[in-house]
Parts: C-alpha cells; sequence; structure tokens
C-alpha cells in the first residue's frame, strides 16, 4: 500500500510540472540602453524637426518628421555631424543605426566615420540608395 501512496504522489507532481510548463511565461520586460548624448539634426528652419539620440549601447536614432540636415566632409574628415562633435568619441560608439518611420531623408555624409553595423526603416534603405 506505500509503494501506491509513493506512486500516486510521484505521478501527481509529474503531471503538475508537465502543466506548468505548457502556461505560457510572462516576457520579461525589456530596459532600453540609457541615452547618452542627443540634439536635433532637422533640415527645417530651427532643426527642431529631426531629433537623434546616441545610447549606451551605441545606437543612434533619428526621429521626428521631414527632411534630416546634410553635412560636409573635407579630407574624409566630419566637420559637422552633430553625433560626432564631443569628438571621435561619439563616431566610435555608434554601432547601429534606426531611422524612424517619420523622418523622409536622411542628410549626405550622415553616417561617414561611423562604424555602424546595421540600420532599419524603409527611409534607411531609401536613403542610402541617395547617398
Amino acid at each position: 500500500m506505500k509503494h501506491g501512496k509513493r506512486l500516486c504522489l510521484l505521478s501527481l507532481a509529474l503531471v503538475l510540472c508537465c502543466a506548468v510548463g505548457l502556461l505560457p511565461a510572462a516576457p520579461l520586460p525589456v530596459r532600453a540602453a540609457a541615452i547618452v548624448d542627443g540634439g536635433y539634426c532637422g533640415r527645417d528652419a530651427d532643426g527642431t524637426n529631426v531629433r537623434w539620440t546616441l545610447d549606451a549601447a551605441g545606437t543612434l536614432t533619428l526621429s521626428g518628421k521631414g527632411e534630416m540636415e546634410s553635412y560636409f566632409t573635407v579630407g574624409g574628415m566630419d566637420l559637422d555631424l552633430p553625433w560626432g562633435r564631443n569628438g571621435e568619441s561619439n563616431l566610435r560608439r555608434v554601432k547601429a543605426a534606426v531611422i524612424e518611420d517619420g523622418v523622409t531623408t536622411v542628410g549626405a555624409n550622415a553616417f561617414n566615420g561611423c562604424r555602424a553595423g546595421s540600420r532599419s526603416s524603409a527611409a534607411a534603405r531609401s536613403a542610402a540608395a541617395r547617398r
């Protein structure tokens, strides 16, 4: 009789473990990387129509609405990229670029000097074709 109770309890425990395994797991919250720098890079009169942020993970994000400003280079040096104004440190930190849907044009030379390994959005693809 003792053996039967143990087998019954073991079977019940196994069934409970299987049932718990079938329950959907709650997704873990994803924390965004902290913003380390940012500013504006829009083409509108005050330039605030497009904003840029650089997070601690190295993602440069362009957001807003409309066109982004174009930038120039001299001898391969980017003299006026807003995310390059803290010296080369920001350019070296850029690992990926995200261009949100509201940004319609990415300015010339926007990614010169950046080591971004990826881009996202349709705007990025069309911008790359215009560079």
